[in-house]
């Protein structure tokens, strides 16, 4: 809800970072944050603005292949831990046929029966061997967590979404 809110009071990606940051640190029991990516889909001039409080970083995917969208350098810390912390935004193109996937943890750090981790680069070929469609995306991705940790199951919880351009 407070998110909710503060979209209304603060419209840039930094910014709002910046102030659910210390609404979180005002009333958080120590040792608890969270992550979180927030973007702006401009559909008009197909950019993003985004900032990215301790998230995994999206995956940006177009005809050159898949890769981390934002700089590690630009990443700000989790949000409820740092109450001074500020967030920096980026601004993205976005080209022709791309695609960009948000995910959690339970993608990358999910186990096979050989306590191997499924990990960035499977995560890139499940993508990649994909069109741009966000539901193909994220359906191959959760078959392909799914078969690499047929024996053991998933540890944790696996979330997803996926948008594309046209």
């Amino acid at each position: 809800s407070d998110l909710q809110y503060y979209t209304l009071l603060f419209p840039e990606p930094g910014e709002l970072l910046t102030q659910i940051n210390r609404v979180l640190c005002e009333r958080a029991k120590r040792g608890m944050f969270v992550t979180l990516v927030y973007m702006l889909l401009d559909t008009v001039a197909n950019r993003i603005q985004m900032a990215n409080a301790g998230h995994m970083s999206p995956i940006y995917s177009d005809e050159k292949g898949a890769r981390l969208l934002g700089s590690n350098s630009r990443k700000g810390p989790p949000l409820g831990i740092i109450p001074d912390g500020e967030y920096d935004q980026e601004i993205f193109e976005l080209g022709k046929n791309s695609s960009i996937t948000l995910y959690t943890d339970g993608v990358i750090e999910a186990k096979n029966n050989f306590s191997k981790l499924f990990g960035m680069k499977r995560l890139f070929k499940v993508i990649e061997s994909q069109p741009n469609d966000p539901d193909l995306i994220c359906q191959g991705i959760l078959r392909a967590v799914d078969k690499f940790t047929r024996t053991e199951g998933r540890s944790d919880d696996l979330t997803l979404l996926s948008c594309s351009t046209n």
